[in-house]
């Protein structure tokens, strides 16, 4: 079971426009459980085996690919596959510690580069494995080193397709990550992020391949701690004119999401739930201007229920209450915790935009201008959240801007992968419990709750 822990980063402050904010939704399981902990997990692994691959990069894929197999716990299953020009599959929903497990072993090291890259009937062959295996944590890789093709090694082709494979897998509840591997001059970072994104799913991001044994692991044992699958929120509006504008899971890795407007309200997928680690959710909120002095002090602006799997057989439930002030000092006070938040999932929005634009056909001088915009916007961010790091390393990612011209593809990926891990730092930790003080609006931390027996 779940409970839900509601904060706001300021106050509404009386006046003729509507105001802006951040609501937090932590979403904390009462009993935390480490690894191993969750439900039995389906994985599909679909290894780009074209001959681009050859060499080292196929041989430590291939060791990744055992240090998953010797991962299983006996109630998972493992699909796995190599794809080129065609598909070759080595593993049939084996289950974890048994001997067809070890006999795979053998099967993996058969593989061979060869062939063009078809995206296409990778993501159709992990559908097709994870569609019929309800009750587990269904998760799905897709490891390449290049571009999509066509049966004739053309890259030029229409992606659409690939997306809504993606998109269809993530709303059946299924998790798909893609995985670039090498250097992301090779590849599409912006189609592959895509893909993970309404996927459900992560983008990961293997610069060198000895990088990839350690990521497919910590997937995998993450997806171990799974305790609900395919999640959602129901939203119910308590105040007229209260809208959601943009949401984001933050953490314990960031994913973009689409709040869907509903009669009553909005109702937002948020993918899996972890047994170990508390999920952050991030609305931006636009609530309306009073029409007259009615509100003041406290009131409930949104009613806030998840929902999803056998886990959570009654829902949580909070209300998001927020206080208006005609105080332009109370106005102003931040939760600090919340503002960090906002501020690391503004670093994200330029860093998607910053990913895309590598991609897209401009001049020099409009994509090095639009560059340049993002960079900076990303750096203020990062060095209003404290993030001095990231923001000393997106500042040299700009002087090197002005002296060649561009960024390429490598460092814009880099730093893609910085900032969605943003939040994973603090993750495994058990942190603050935010809750509202509804005497005087003021959103007051208080220590970690003791978990429930």
């Amino acid at each position: 079971m779940f409970e839900l822990n509601l904060a706001w980063d300021r106050a509404a402050r009386t006046g003729p426009q509507p105001t802006s904010h951040t609501l937090r939704i932590r979403i904390s399981p009462q009993t935390r459980s480490g690894l191993g902990s969750g439900l039995p997990v389906t994985m599909a692994i679909a290894l780009d085996t074209s001959g681009s691959m050859l060499g080292e990069k196929l041989v430590r894929s291939k060791k990744a690919c055992d240090a998953v197999v010797s991962l299983l716990r006996g109630q998972d299953r493992l699909w796995l596959a190599g794809f080129a020009t065609s598909l070759t599959q080595v593993a049939d929903g084996v289950p974890g510690g048994s001997d067809e497990a070890k006999s795979v072993l053998a099967k993996i090291e058969g593989l061979a580069a060869h062939g063009v890259t078809r995206t296409d009937i990778a993501l159709q062959w992990i559908e097709a494995c994870l569609r019929d295996t309800p009750g587990t944590t269904r998760v799905g890789i897709l490891v390449t080193d290049g571009k999509p093709t066509d049966p004739k090694g053309k890259q030029e082709i229409d992606t659409t397709p690939l997306l809504q494979m993606a998109d269809r897998m993530g709303h059946a509840g299924m998790t798909i990550c893609a995985v670039g591997l090498g250097n992301a001059n090779s590849y599409n970072s912006a189609l592959l992020t895509q893909i993970s994104d309404r996927g459900r799913g992560a983008f990961l991001y293997a610069d060198s391949p000895d990088a990839l044994e350690e990521l497919l692991s910590n997937r995998l044992n993450a997806s171990q701690t799974v305790a609900a699958a395919d999640c959602s929120l129901e939203i119910e509006r308590m105040m007229a004119g209260a809208t959601i504008i943009s949401a984001c899971r933050f953490r314990p890795e960031y994913l973009p999401l689409e709040p869907l407007e509903t009669d009553t309200g909005s109702h937002v997928e948020i993918g899996s739930l972890r047994a170990d680690v508390d999920t952050d959710i991030l609305l931006d909120v636009e609530v309306p201007a009073p029409r007259d002095d009615t509100w003041q002090g406290f009131e409930d602006i949104f009613e806030v229920k998840v929902f999803g799997g056998d886990a959570i057989s009654c829902a949580a439930s909070a209300r998001a209450g927020l206080t208006n002030t005609a105080s332009y000092t109370e106005a102003q006070r931040r939760n600090s915790e919340v503002d960090k938040d906002r501020l690391n999932w503004d670093v994200n929005k330029y860093s998607d935009a910053l990913i895309k634009v590598q991609e897209q056909d401009k001049s020099d001088a409009a994509s090095m201008r639009k560059t340049g915009q993002l960079l900076s916007g990303m750096e203020q961010r990062a060095r209003r959240a404290g993030n001095e790091p990231l923001a000393a390393n997106i500042a040299a990612q700009i002087t090197d801007l002005r002296k060649t011209g561009r960024l390429d593809a490598h460092r814009a990926t880099g730093l893609l992968t910085a900032s969605r891990s943003l939040g994973m730092g603090d993750a495994a930790q058990t942190t603050s419990t935010v809750r509202s003080n509804r005497a005087t609006g003021v959103l007051a931390e208080t220590p970690p709750m003791k978990e429930k027996q």
